[in-house]
């Protein structure tokens, strides 16, 4: 189906995929059970385990489990194709409270109907999380934010977005990160205001145009810290093969369309280098798509096909 971005009000979440988001960060969807911690006042828990007694602490929670099936998960892997992502200090505060049906349609991809349910005596808040994330000798200190609900006074995720990222110690607010680049007079102003709004690794508001050629090659796992389609952005004619080309940088990836006139995805979750998948696009339109272990650090891209 296709959709476009919403107008966007205030920074939008992310739909929050079984392996998407921190979640998929850790390439691990599976909960493990923490009930076995040392409790020093009483508290709520999810039949998992997790502790859920207060927004801050559902999400603290759901980073624990994050956390735990990261470090687990390196274990099991090749030492030249593990992630070496860890999360170190976090800190949540409830950030807004009691959110409108109106205010959740126009910062998430539910629908009303999944608004409504949503809404049924229930509480609603947003958490921002500051979660310190080291990936080999970097260290970045992510902002999230989740949108949670209860009805019986156990907190659950709703929806989960980023907010940004800025290197430890450049400073403390996320006002203080860079500004948002300026768009090429040519780039679409949803493709412009989707990359701003997923924090797009790479996106310097350029257009690549590939027009003219009938096979093009975007890397995955560009980048520094190889986190990035590269390039981000580009414009192809219809008929024209687009080949996604993987690095070897970054851990493991994959390519899955979000919002597109045809959905299309490479499926299998792959960290080898030289690996190539490839997808024709004959429609017009414009072709979202995003990394799914690597969503919430900005890990998308777009295809115009014109």
């Amino acid at each position: 189906m296709t959709r476009s971005p919403p107008p966007i009000q205030r920074r939008r979440f992310l739909t929050a995929a079984s392996a998407t988001g921190l979640a998929g960060l850790a390439g691990c969807t599976a909960l493990i059970d923490n009930g076995d911690q040392e409790q020093t006042t009483p508290q709520t828990e999810t039949q998992d385990g997790l502790q859920a007694d207060s927004p801050e602490q559902i999400v603290e929670s759901y980073l624990e489990v994050v956390s735990t099936a990261q470090q687990r998960r390196s274990e099991l892997r090749h030492s030249a194709v593990s992630e070496t992502f860890s999360l170190g200090e976090i800190t949540t505060t409830v950030i807004e409270e009691e959110l409108s049906a109106s205010e959740i349609s126009e910062r998430t991809y539910l629908d009303s109907e999944e608004v409504e349910e949503i809404l049924t005596d229930a509480e609603t808040a947003v958490v921002e999380a500051e979660i310190e994330i080291t990936r080999g000798n970097e260290t970045v200190n992510e902002r999230a934010e989740w949108l949670v609900a209860t009805d019986d006074g156990e907190w659950r995720l709703v929806e989960q977005g980023s907010v940004g990222s800025y290197s430890a110690g450049e400073g403390d607010s996320a006002s203080e990160t860079e500004a948002d680049p300026e768009p090429d007079p040519e780039m679409p102003d949803a493709v412009h205001e989707y990359m701003i709004d997923n924090d797009v690794q790479l996106y310097d508001g350029s257009l690549a145009d590939m027009t003219g050629t009938e096979s093009v090659t975007i890397a995955v796992g560009g980048g520094s810290q190889g986190l990035a389609f590269d390039p981000p952005v580009v414009r192809v004619d219809p008929g024209t093969e687009v080949v996604w080309e993987w690095t070897g940088e970054g851990g493991a990836h994959n390519v899955v369309s979000t919002e597109a006139p045809e959905d299309f995805s490479s499926e299998d979750v792959i960290a080898e280098a030289g690996h190539t998948w490839s997808q024709t696009f004959e429609q017009t339109g414009t072709y979202f798509y995003y990394c799914q272990p690597h969503q919430a650090l900005g890990m998308h891209g777009a295809i115009l096909v014109e």
